[in-house]
């Protein structure tokens, strides 16, 4: 058995333009998205910063064969939550005040495919960087 896993949530006419969804295991799924090109997007889940580097070495290597096998001419976009923090080391609008292991990790994942990692380009205002304050639970 296992816990958690990602999947996708669709509009009625988004699911009508869907051609296939294909779980590659329980932290990567994909889908492909009827149009000219297809639209391919894989939703993922890495493993946090604490977990065996070779829980990460594996993560990265099934994504990296799930990329591979995308046609050329596909328009790709991998989303999730890859547990990556960017400080302002490496991007420009940043919250956070360093970068992690598993930053290093997606960022060569990103060199490799020649992707783009896109979150730290639009600089948010101060009210959405996260929780400020944790809410009071009434009992």
């Amino acid at each position: 058995a296992s816990m958690g896993g990602v999947g996708f949530l669709l509009s009625p006419r988004a699911y009508k333009s869907l051609k296939t969804v294909q779980k590659i295991n329980s932290r990567i799924i994909l889908l492909h998205i009827k149009g000219n090109p297809t639209l391919t997007v894989i939703c993922c889940y890495a493993p946090t910063n604490t977990s065996d580097d070779k829980d990460k070495d594996d993560f990265y290597f099934t994504l990296s064969q799930t990329v591979n096998q995308i046609p050329a001419h596909n328009v790709l976009a991998v989303c999730g939550d890859n547990n990556a923090k960017l400080g302002p080391d490496v991007v420009k609008h940043s919250y956070l005040n360093s970068t992690n292991d598993n930053y290093d990790r997606f960022h060569d994942f990103s060199l490799q495919h020649k992707m783009i990692i896109l979150n730290g380009y639009f600089q948010k205002p101060i009210s959405k960087h996260g929780p400020t304050k944790i809410p009071q639970v009434q009992t």
